[in-house]
Order: C-alpha cells, then sequence, then structure tokens
C-alpha cells in the first residue's frame, strides 16, 4: 500500500460551515500526525507530491485499486462533496469503473474525472489524496 497526498498537514478548511468546532478540528489535526507516525512505524510508504491523471490512468492500467478523493457531486449530479471513491478499472482508454456507496458501480468518462479533481480543489478547497493498493 502506498499513500500519496498533495500535503501532509491535515486541513479542513470548510469545517466553520459543518458544524464542527475549532477544538474538534485541532483534535483531528493532532490524530492525524499520530496516524502518520503509526503508518511510518508500519512501513507504509507515505509520499507527499502533486497527484496526476496519468499516474491514476498508469496504477489502473496496471491492475491496481485505488481509493481516492474526487469531488463526488460530478459524478451523482449532486453539489459539490469531497468523498473517497473507489476506483477499479480502466474498461477503455477514457473511461474509469468506480464504486461509489452513494450510488453504486458507475463508469465514468475522463473528463468527467478531471472536472472532479479540479473541483475538489476549486470549489471543496481540499488536497487530492489517494491509497494505491498494490
Amino acid at each position: 500500500m502506498k499513500l500519496i497526498l498533495e500535503e501532509k498537514e491535515y486541513d479542513y478548511p470548510d469545517y466553520r460551515f459543518k458544524g464542527y468546532t475549532k477544538r474538534e478540528i485541532d483534535d483531528a489535526k493532532y490524530l492525524s500526525k499520530i496516524h502518520a507516525r503509526e503508518a511510518e512505524k508500519n512501513n507504509i510508504q507515505i509520499e507527499e507530491r502533486d497527484i496526476t491523471l496519468e499516474e491514476i490512468k498508469d496504477a489502473l492500467k496496471a491492475g491496481h485499486i485505488l481509493l481516492l478523493r474526487v469531488n463526488a457531486g460530478i459524478f451523482r449530479d449532486a453539489k459539490s462533496t469531497s468523498k473517497y471513491l473507489v476506483f477499479y478499472k480502466m474498461p477503455s482508454e477514457h473511461n474509469f469503473t468506480i464504486l461509489d456507496p452513494g450510488k453504486g458501480i458507475l463508469d465514468v468518462t475522463e473528463q468527467m474525472l478531471e472536472e472532479s479533481l479540479e473541483t475538489l480543489h476549486t470549489k471543496k478547497k481540499r488536497d487530492h489524496r489517494v491509497i494505491i493498493f498494490e
């Protein structure tokens, strides 16, 4: 397993709009550091760098399963929402098959995935994160 994060530091920019207190967010930041140390102790590889669409495609073509943070609203025809979804195959060069707990198994286009990744950053102010199961 490999974790790829664009930023290791925990950040939840819109917490005030979700009913969380500053203390709850500070507690989450503290716990994320504990989890990071535990992962390191268990030899789980953590990389801090940009995540690209090409890397996602390459990992899927290699047969890996991905847990990827995206704006799931794009796939659900709903408002923007930051969720982790399972990406597990590419049935064609420009399509992806995902498992969305809210909608089931979906086939999405490369354009939808690009929009989902872009709006995760621009609308939700969240960084991209992925777990690659090798």
